[in-house]
């Protein structure tokens, strides 16, 4: 009995979460060292992948199997690391490895989400939280408009459309149909997606499309400013005065979302869902248990986060938010929350069905003292079993709690442009075209990294100028 004692409380002990193995590189990256935070998630992916940190670090983590373990989830961080280091063109294949492995781990059926009855949720291969499916095309949207500028060639219109549809898709999810509960329905659908379709399509003269996007950007975010602006300028046929182009910053600002362990006790909501879900998965009817199951909880360094000024040749402009990432993972795992519950619960009841009839099978055959130790020892072990549990707290670390736009005409040119305090960049306008700067500050007490499109690097070999929305190419 003492040694099983010693085993639970070592078991108990030992049980980090995935958010607390995260804890060094999340601390490396909301202080801006983004090399000290490159360097602990290589770490990480090297002891998920079996790999050594000099290989993945010689391969900037594209020569490891993104399907092993949570290495994909890994290189989501070693993605954003890779892009405030300067590197947009390795945090799109980063990005790309990811996204493929999350789409295919997708819980699209109620069997495939209460899969991991007999064991614990981390057990379960990781799905990605669905905001983060959403914000993966975000970021391969704004990294390929670092790379390519949406004029030249690249697939900046693409990732923008697949934001659209991801959330579609996402949305008619049939998760929950068998269960009589369709958490996805109730989310709040965000207009990112459609607002980066409107800024590009207006960019290359397709002021109709543009207009749509944007109405479409309004539907979802009613009184969005800038969306508001951008709405009635592609109706009116304005991009920019003449001899003018156009920059646009995102700003990836504060730290965002992750999640922490919890406990909850079953709601009735839960209750009832676990009850389908049980006889839908066991085949069998499983008593449920009314103790409190351990689950994910959202935590969030701050609530908000102030707006950034742009300034430049005189103008200024205000970043205002696109997207409130805290916002949208809180209510989105609001809405799951009665399937995690449920699941929580489902298996916890089937861990003591297995070990209460173990016990029973074990007396009925020894009905003397070792029979009495053996039901102590089942009871010990289911007590072990469950002690273990885990929520699932895998989620990536390093996405921001907003992102913020603005946009500022400026005149053909190198201008100076300030972001925000000291925090400077020089950026070329060329004339009927966009520029792109993407600020990444995750503490915004500090400065942060600002990256310019290539095409509008004062030192970059693109050409000086480029026809003007209208005239002909040559």
């Amino acid at each position: 009995m003492r040694a099983a004692l010693l085993l639970l409380a070592l078991a108990v002990v030992g049980c980090r979460s995935y958010s607390d193995k995260l804890a060094e590189f999340r601390g490396h990256y909301l202080q801006g060292d983004f090399e000290g935070a490159d360097a602990a998630v290589d770490r990480l992916i090297a002891k998920e992948t079996g790999e050594s940190v000099e290989t993945v670090a010689s391969s900037n983590g594209l020569g490891v199997k993104a399907g092993k373990g949570d290495t994909y989830l890994l290189l989501l961080d070693k993605a954003m690391t890779q892009l405030a280091l300067g590197r947009p063109e390795v945090a799109i294949e980063l990005l790309r490895k990811a996204r493929d492995q999350l789409d295919g781990h997708e819980s699209k059926t109620a069997k495939e989400f209460f899969a991991s009855v007999l064991t614990d949720d981390m057990a379960r291969s990781y799905a990605g939280a669905d905001y983060e499916l959403i914000l993966v095309r975000v970021m391969l949207c704004l990294c390929d408009l670092l790379v390519h500028s949406s004029q030249t060639e690249g697939d900046a219109y693409a990732y923008a459309l697949q934001i659209g549809e991801k959330q579609q898709r996402i949305v008619e999810s049939p998760l929950g149909e068998d269960l009589g509960y369709k958490p996805r329905q109730e989310y709040r659908r965000v207009g990112i997606g459609a607002y980066l379709q409107g800024i590009i399509l207006e960019a290359t003269g397709a002021r109709d499309g543009a207009a749509r996007a944007y109405e479409r950007c309004l539907s979802y975010e009613p009184g969005l400013g800038i969306a508001e602006e951008a709405h009635r300028r592609a109706k009116e046929g304005r991009y920019a005065a003449p001899g003018e182009g156009v920059l646009h910053v995102f700003y990836l600002a504060g730290p965002g979302p992750f999640y922490t362990t919890g406990q909850s006790p079953p709601t009735d909501l839960a209750l009832r869902i676990a009850q389908i879900a049980a006889a839908l998965v066991t085949d069998s009817y499983v008593p449920l248990m009314q103790t409190e199951v351990p689950v994910p909880v959202l935590a969030v360094h701050v609530p908000g986060v102030p707006q950034l000024e742009v300034t430049a040749y005189g103008r200024k402009a205000a970043t205002e938010t696109l997207l409130d990432v805290n916002m949208v993972a809180g209510q989105q795992l609001e809405k799951m929350m009665p399937l995690i519950i449920a699941r929580a619960v489902i298996r916890r009841a089937v861990k003591a069905t297995i070990t209460t009839a173990s016990s029973e099978a074990v007396k009925s055959r020894n009905r003397n003292s070792t029979g009495d130790a053996a039901e102590l020892g089942f009871a010990l072990a289911n007590l072990i079993w469950t002690a273990t549990e885990r929520a699932d707290t895998r989620s990536w670390s390093s996405l921001p709690a907003h992102i913020q736009v603005a946009r500022i005409p400026l005149p053909a040119g190198v201008h100076a442009v300030r972001l925000g305090g000291e925090v400077e960049a020089d950026v070329r306008i060329t004339a009927g075209r966009d520029a792109y700067a993407v600020v990444i500050r995750p503490d915004p007490g500090r400065p942060g990294v600002i990256l310019v499109d290539r095409l509008s690097s004062p030192t970059a070999s693109g050409p000086e100028s480029l026809p003007e929305i209208g005239e002909s190419k040559p």
